[in-house]
This record gives C-alpha cells, structure tokens and sequence, in this order.
C-alpha cells in the first residue's frame, strides 16, 4: 500500500495496488488524462488507459 497525503485536507490516503493495476483508495482511483498531465481521483472504471499504473520493481521504495 502507498500512503499519499492530500495537500487540500491534510488527510492521508492509503491506496492499493490492485490487480488490474491501478492506484485505488475506495472506489476512487488515481487518474490522469495526458502524459505529464495533473493527477487527480476518479471513480474507477476498470478499463486500464488512464487509471493503469506501472509497479517498477528496479527502484528502491526505502526511505532516505
């Protein structure tokens, strides 16, 4: 799971991975509509496209 903090609330948000490789929290899941483009939550609809995010297993994730 990832924990992103929402910078309008200062809430945080925990967000799974999900099998259909998307971001999901909920039935809202991160989306963004143009490559480089702003991130935003969406519903879910399941389709891949713009909801469909890459798990790179390369990269170190550990805390500085």
């Amino acid at each position: 799971m990832i924990d992103i903090v929402d910078n309008c609330m200062c809430l945080s948000q925990v967000f799974s991975y999900t099998k259909k490789k998307s971001l999901q929290a909920d039935d809202l899941c991160l989306d963004v509509s143009s490559l480089g483009g702003p991130v935003k939550l969406y519903q879910c609809h399941g389709l891949g496209g713009n909801q469909l995010w890459q798990y790179n297993h390369e990269v170190s994730h550990e805390p500085p």
